[in-house]
């Protein structure tokens, strides 16, 4: 929620590329804001209206929001105010697109995607339709590899070395089980054998 024209317009710019997103310009257009499918809220404390903070205590008692803060207030204070109540981050003006673009990306972890499937690669942890699969460390491994090799037969042998460092011995079977077990708990028909080869992810199975 912006309420200054030019700093609305530079925003949507600058973003309609990288992400869905909506401007609002004043408390009572936003106050009754859904966040169901929200994931980032930029917001501006002293809006024509009422007050960003104000509106902020709207939003948690809905949702525990990622918020950040976008104004020209730079009293301690105020700033201090905003993160106990669980701001994210704190931008005064003006401030550089770059900066925030980047402040942007470090709120949100690195996810990779492959069909219902989501890999968080920061937490190492994956998602199918939503629901936390549990794998085992040795299975992370091999699905992450499969998932950034996708569409390409790969040789068993190469799979070996996921774990040299580990100072484990793999053999066949091991593989073999681990494989057996991704497609188990990932239900993925699309993990495919390659007889006397290896193994494919294939994105059109």
């Amino acid at each position: 929620m912006e309420d200054e024209l030019a700093i609305r317009k530079a925003l949507e710019i600058k973003l309609e590329n990288l992400y869905d997103f909506k401007t609002y310009s004043s408390f009572e257009e936003a106050k009754d804001l859904n966040l169901r499918d929200i994931d980032l809220v930029l917001l501006d404390i002293s809006l024509k209206d009422g007050s960003g903070l104000d509106l902020y205590k709207i939003y948690k008692m809905q949702k525990d929001i990622r918020v950040i803060f976008l104004t020209a207030n730079d009293e301690e204070e105020t700033i201090v105010k905003a993160f106990d109540m669980g701001a994210d981050d704190y931008l005064t003006k003006p401030f550089k697109m770059g900066e925030l673009l980047a402040r942007i990306k470090k709120l949100f972890p690195k996810v990779i995607k492959f069909k219902s499937i989501v890999i968080d690669t920061d937490k190492k942890e994956v998602y199918k339709a939503g629901e936390k699969i549990k794998l085992s460390p040795r299975e992370y491994d091999l699905f992450l590899y499969f998932v950034e090799n996708k569409n390409i037969v790969i040789e068993r042998q190469s799979l070996f070395k996921l774990w040299e460092e580990d100072d484990i011995f793999i053999n066949d079977n091991t593989l073999s089980v681990n494989v057996k077990r991704l497609r188990e708990k990932l239900n993925l028909s699309s993990l495919r054998t390659v007889k006397n080869v290896g193994y494919v992810l294939d994105e059109k199975s």
